[in-house]
């Protein structure tokens, strides 16, 4: 994995989006709620180390991509379950309840599974939930201003190949990667629940 890509999703609500919240929850999971970003993967691995056998939850808006990927590699490789939030439509008061009990600190913020988020999910040897949604990963402003035009192009091919090649890892149709490529960088993509059923869920 190249140190030089550093993604940002958008979140899907205004407002504030704090860094990711990660901690040990019914004994053997692992709950991480909010912006995943460099450093979570040894936050993870640390919490790892004190017995987490099942797996974890996932209530986050997105975040970097490439962090994502490391954290989902590592999901993997501990054969981890993985539960998204399991209610669609967004915000109904059957989600909110849902979240609430999970004890998330930022519901309306964080109870969905986007961007960087469902990279980690579908790296989970089994996994639960509905409300994921994707989009195409980008580039930062900041990092961005740092680039010739050739390298964000450069920069560019290498992302989308290394996204096939993670997506393919986990075992996910090429057609996932298509749809994010496909997408405008400020647009998300709620996924279809026959999709989910059919390729992600179980």
């Amino acid at each position: 994995m190249r140190s030089a890509l550093f993604f940002l999703s958008i979140s899907i609500f205004a407002g504030i989006v704090h860094s990711a919240e990660i901690r040990p929850f019914a004994r053997s999971w692992v709950l991480l709620e909010g912006k995943i970003e460099k450093g979570d993967y040894d936050k993870i691995f640390k919490i790892a180390d004190l017995g987490i056998t099942e797996g974890s939850y996932l209530f986050s808006p997105g975040g970097d991509v490439v962090e994502a990927m490391k954290i989902g590699r590592l999901v993997r490789s501990l054969r981890w379950t993985t539960n998204a939030p399991l209610t669609q439509p967004l915000r109904s008061d059957t989600a909110q309840r849902l979240a609430l009990s999970f004890g998330l600190k930022d519901p309306m913020h964080n109870n969905l599974c986007a961007s960087a988020c469902f990279f980690i999910h579908v790296a989970g040897i089994y996994r639960w939930g509905d409300t994921l949604l994707i989009h195409r990963p980008y580039l930062s402003d900041a990092e961005l201003r740092k680039l010739s035009g050739n390298q964000v192009l450069r920069m560019s091919q290498v992302a989308r190949t290394e996204t096939d090649a993670y997506l393919k890892e986990m075992g996910l149709p090429a057609k996932y990667s298509e749809l994010m490529y496909s997408m405008p960088k400020d647009q998300v993509q709620l996924l279809a629940e026959t999709d989910i059923k059919s390729d992600i869920y179980g």
